[in-house]
């Protein structure tokens, strides 16, 4: 799929299947983005003009999954979702602080079909 990453949302589900919604950044958009004024996204790294996104990445990237538990990483900066690109999804079980434990799923949505084109289950 070669598409933009403004395409695709995330969902870390817990055990149940539930989302996790606890700060509200258990869900939501891959991408960088500032959309009327409010910003989206969970991507590491921006190399746009938009001040606000460029410290949003710096939060994302030094965040220990306190605020963020999931982090994206487009690791070869081409904006789409791809192969070598990276999802981190942190939990106490890995010496950080996020919320994720054994049996929690990540899922990787396209949003213009409402398609799940990735999914991952943890584990220790």
């Amino acid at each position: 799929m070669d598409e933009n990453l403004t395409g695709f949302n995330f969902y870390l589900k817990d055990d149940t299947g539930l989302t996790y919604v606890d700060g509200s950044n258990g869900f939501g958009k891959i991408a960088l983005q500032n959309m009327s004024g409010v910003l989206y996204g969970i991507d590491t790294y921006y190399d746009g003009d938009d001040d606000g996104l460029k410290d949003r990445a710096t939060n994302i990237s030094n965040d220990n999954g306190t605020v963020w538990p999931v982090h994206f990483n487009d690791n070869d900066r081409d904006g789409k979702l791809s192969a070598g690109d990276q999802f981190m999804v942190y939990s106490s079980n890995n010496g950080a602080n996020g919320p994720a434990s054994d049996n929690w799923r990540l899922e990787i949505q396209f949003a213009v079909t409402g398609d799940i084109v990735g999914s991952a289950r943890m584990t220790s």
